[in-house]
């Protein structure tokens, strides 16, 4: 778990048809774990770093965890767009109301995957999946 993601929302969900489903919760939860010291010690994924004196000896070890308090929204399609071609996507935002730095009140974590499903015929079926997560914490971009 490096990182470990758990979020923890109370919110509505509205489902105005089957393929789409809108979740908003006004009070989220989301807690990060750092698990390999190694990280935790550099600061990644928005721990506290470790603390070295002046000669670099470690005086204290990096923190595992983070904790933030913030708004969500979760938005979720899933339908079969044309016949034998299924697309499932699904939107993640999360935003920090609690972050120290009151400029970085108005960034915004997201998190965005969408699958396309092909199947050819019985026996042969393909997908493809892009799966991007930008966090301003972790000051990072990844793409799978």
């Amino acid at each position: 778990m490096a990182p470990g993601e758990l979020t923890l929302s109370l919110g509505i969900d509205y489902r105005p048809w089957d393929f789409l489903s809108v979740f908003v919760s006004p009070a989220a939860g989301k807690f990060i774990f750092v698990l390999d010291q190694k990280l935790a010690d550099r600061g990644a994924f928005g721990v506290d770093p470790a603390e070295y004196d002046d000669q670099d000896n470690l005086i204290r070890h990096g923190s595992n965890s983070r904790a933030e308090f913030g708004a969500s929204l979760d938005i979720r399609f899933e339908k079969e767009v044309i016949e034998n071609i299924q697309v499932e996507s699904r939107l993640g935002l999360f935003n920090n109301l609690t972050d120290e730095n009151r400029s970085n009140r108005k960034n915004t974590d997201v998190d965005w995957e969408t699958m396309v499903n092909l199947q050819v015929n019985k026996y042969i079926s393909a997908s493809i999946l892009l799966h991007m997560i930008y966090e301003h914490d972790s000051l990072a971009l990844r793409c799978f």
